[in-house]
């Protein structure tokens, strides 16, 4: 008897005990096997074929519009970052520069040549009695940052280099640019003054008697009282072969002690800025054809002071002496208007018998030799 009669019975309700236990349990099974069957076929039709193309497209265009939206983003922030490098570069650095930091590199007088040069080289003609400044290069190494390279000539060595930074601000320049004169230069330069101290004029211009004419000599002639700038032009004229190359200018009265000590060069050699001589008169000396004259010598070191006094903030800025800039330039200014400018000694170049020659004056007390160098003239 087979599975399907003991089913017509059993569905008939003729089938005995034995065999309808057969039959439950074969429809238990049944039931099994259909939930089984039926929990796979719907996890087969959610992954049919045409579902499984479709699922595929769609993520292709999920791909394509995540990469899209990637090259996008990566745009949008390359552009973001080279409109802030620009900005940054062309609107808020020259605003910060210009409007808010210092900036060194200001043309206010020539075109070629910036302030911060006319004022170390106005500064060097003052109080480095053997230097010229002649141009400073400044490179901008970042925000507020800048190298400097400073052009000098040297009146007895020719030209060499000193060099400096500029950090927030502050003007640091190697101590090397910094040659002011010290207080025994001269005998009467300022007190405490230094006589016989070492210092013998009949010996030393013995020494210069045994030196060869093709030397020259570099020397700083004390005087022993002050000179007018008129008896300074007369001692010119009456030497034309000394080169005078540093006159230093009394500062203050003669029983005070005033430093630094100040001068000019009354040669009107260096570099010419004949854009000052419109706002400073005689700045130059060697644009104007009076320039050997005391009229030309006295405008000539007030226009200096004057340049100074009108940048106090950039000579604020050095790392030089710790004095006051500003009470100290109109101090001298104050003094050579009321008392006319004088000198209380010169710094001069020339052959050992030409220097001799111009010791014969009576003011000039001694001499201090302080270089000595083969000449070919």
């Amino acid at each position: 008897m087979n599975f399907k009669e003991i089913m017509e019975r059993y569905v008939n309700h003729t089938a005995t005990e034995q065999e309808i236990k057969m039959v439950e349990e074969e429809l238990l099974r049944y039931q099994v096997l259909t939930d089984y069957y039926a929990e796979t076929e719907d996890y087969k039709l959610q992954f049919d074929e045409p579902q499984l193309k479709s699922n595929k497209v769609e993520m292709k265009k999920i791909r394509r519009a995540v990469k899209r939206n990637n090259i996008i983003l990566v745009g949008m922030s390359l552009i973001l970052v080279l409109t802030m490098y620009f900005a940054y570069n062309n609107m808020i650095k020259p605003y910060l520069t210009k409007e808010v930091l210092y900036n060194p590199d200001i043309h206010t007088y020539s075109e070629f040549t910036s302030d911060l040069t006319m004022v170390l080289a106005t500064l060097t003609e003052l109080h480095f009695p053997n230097k010229i400044t002649n141009d400073i290069v400044i490179k901008n190494t970042g925000l507020d940052s800048y190298d400097l390279t400073i052009y000098q000539h040297d009146k007895m060595k020719g030209f060499e280099y000193q060099y400096g930074t500029i950090e927030h601000g502050s003007i640091e320049l190697l101590r090397g640019f910094y040659e002011f004169p010290v207080i025994n230069s001269f005998i009467y330069s300022t007190y405490p003054f230094y006589v016989g101290q070492g210092y013998d004029k009949g010996e030393t211009l013995n020494k210069l008697k045994v030196l060869p004419d093709y030397t020259k000599v570099q020397a700083n002639i004390s005087f022993d009282r002050d000179i007018t700038m008129d008896e300074l032009i007369e001692l010119e004229v009456k030497n034309p072969n000394i080169y005078l190359s540093w006159v230093g200018i009394r500062n203050g009265e003669r029983n005070k002690q005033i430093l630094p000590l100040i001068g000019m060069d009354p040669t009107g050699s260096g570099y010419i800025y004949e854009e000052l001589n419109s706002i400073y008169p005689y700045y130059e000396l060697a644009l104007y054809e009076d320039r050997h004259t005391a009229k030309a010598y006295d405008s000539h070191f007030k226009a200096l002071l004057q340049f100074q006094l009108d940048h106090i903030d950039t000579l604020n800025r050095l790392n030089d002496a710790n004095y006051n800039k500003q009470g100290y330039y109109q101090a001298v200014y104050d003094y050579v208007q009321e008392n006319g400018v004088t000198s209380y000694g010169i710094v001069i170049t020339g052959k050992p018998q030409d220097v001799i020659n111009l010791c014969d004056e009576d003011y000039i007390c001694n001499l201090s030799v302080e270089d000595i160098e083969w000449s070919i003239y």
